[in-house]
């Protein structure tokens, strides 16, 4: 399902930066990321209206994913692939103009949840095979957002279930 657009966005705030097709080429990573909320499992219409709420711990002006996957296993696409969200850069060496060069890096895929379901995980091969061949790369890496970051993202079981999506 396609739901770039038209989910919530922060007002008043630029969006985020856009890449090039040369740099959506030179991508490293496909970030599995996760809502880590518990039992909970918000669907993308919540974590958006969350992340551009004033609650959230960065002024995101909308879903800092490119894709998302529903409990039910229903696969999202959250933001266009030319978009540059803030979804990995804490840890980043350097920048590239304002923004963590770990976010230019990678593609980001959010779960919701605090650890996959079977289903979820099916979704994630899914997405991963697509996003290779719209990239152009079919070997590219799929990590966790740890695997970048300073965080304990996608969850405490990810040692057990990366290499299924890898």
């Amino acid at each position: 399902m396609d739901l770039r657009g038209k989910l919530p966005t922060r007002q008043g705030a630029a969006p985020y930066l856009l890449r090039s097709l040369a740099d959506l080429q030179a991508v490293h990573w496909l970030v599995v990321h996760h809502t880590d909320v518990g039992p909970a499992r918000p669907t993308a219409l919540e974590v958006a209206q969350y992340q551009v709420g004033p609650t959230a711990h960065l002024p995101f002006p909308s879903i800092a994913y490119h894709l998302f996957v529903e409990e039910d296993g229903t696969f999202e696409q959250t933001q266009d692939f030319l978009a540059v969200p803030w979804s990995q850069g804490d840890g980043s060496p350097y920048s590239k103009q304002g923004v963590a060069i770990y976010n230019w890096w990678g593609l980001s895929i959010c779960f919701s949840g605090q650890d996959p379901t079977a289903c979820q995980i099916a979704t994630i091969q899914r997405a991963r095979d697509w996003v290779r061949q719209v990239v152009g790369n079919p070997a590219l890496p799929v990590i966790g957002h740890r695997d970048v970051s300073p965080t304990e993202c996608p969850g405490d079981l990810w040692d057990q279930w990366k290499a299924s999506v890898a």
